[in-house]
């Protein structure tokens, strides 16, 4: 298996792993039941659960290492069984990331199980020319917005993610959408991309979404309203 791992290292981290190749990988070194597959929302983009418990929690160190630094994916949430709160909060996934040893021995002793749900940090690329995006942000961010552009950056939501730029390809889906949801006074802005030629990618958790990891500009943005 570590040779399979390091085959990925020569390469470098320009890209992720195929959904494919880490789920050969992995469920050979944790079986079927504990690894598989969990369709985006964005059409032909996946996430990939693990279930660590007491018997493979020993193995939860080495593979969550090779999930980041070798194979190019990023843990964005983890899931329980409790029903009370199925998704723990970002601040929860942050301490677990950084102390998955103590994570590990816990489940040992207590018998536990909990799901690490991993996305790609290099999402498939969107291939289709989108002259005009979208973006929505709450009010208080438009002075420096219209003074230095769009610079990517991780939005504190449960689920945690790499400097991206979100953006949409239809206005409405933003303004109704669960991004609106974190903004109290959404602002949208019109994004002319016809000579930016930002490099998108498809947003693995909404529908008609991208990100991007490229600057934009003041000059290329327009604020508007619904």
């Amino acid at each position: 298996m570590i040779k399979k791992f390091n085959e990925f290292i020569n390469e470098g981290l320009i890209r992720s792993a195929t959904p494919d190749q880490v789920l050969k990988i992995l469920t050979k070194y944790l079986g079927t039941e504990n690894v598989w597959l969990a369709e985006g929302l964005s059409k032909g983009t996946n996430k990939i659960n693990i279930e660590f418990n007491s018997e493979n929690s020993d193995k939860m160190d080495e593979i969550h290492k090779r999930m980041i630094g070798i194979f190019g994916w990023f843990l964005s949430s983890i899931a329980t069984d409790d029903l009370a709160q199925p998704f723990l909060e970002r601040e929860d996934v942050d301490h677990i990331s950084s102390n998955i040893g103590e994570t590990a021995k816990l489940l040992k002793e207590h018998e536990d199980e909990i799901i690490f749900i991993y996305e790609p940090k290099f999402d498939k690329l969107n291939t289709d020319k989108i002259d005009t995006l979208y973006h929505i942000t709450d009010s208080d961010n438009t002075d420096k917005i219209e003074k230095q552009g769009l610079i990517p950056k991780s939005k504190s939501k449960k689920s945690i993610h790499p400097e991206r730029i979100y953006l949409g390809t239809n206005k409405e889906d933003l303004l109704d959408g669960p991004l609106s949801e974190w903004v109290n006074k959404p602002v949208l802005y019109e994004i002319d991309n016809r000579e930016l030629n930002l490099k998108l990618h498809k947003d693995v958790n909404m529908e008609n979404a991208v990100y991007t990891t490229d600057n934009i500009p003041p000059s290329k943005l327009k604020r508007i309203s619904r």
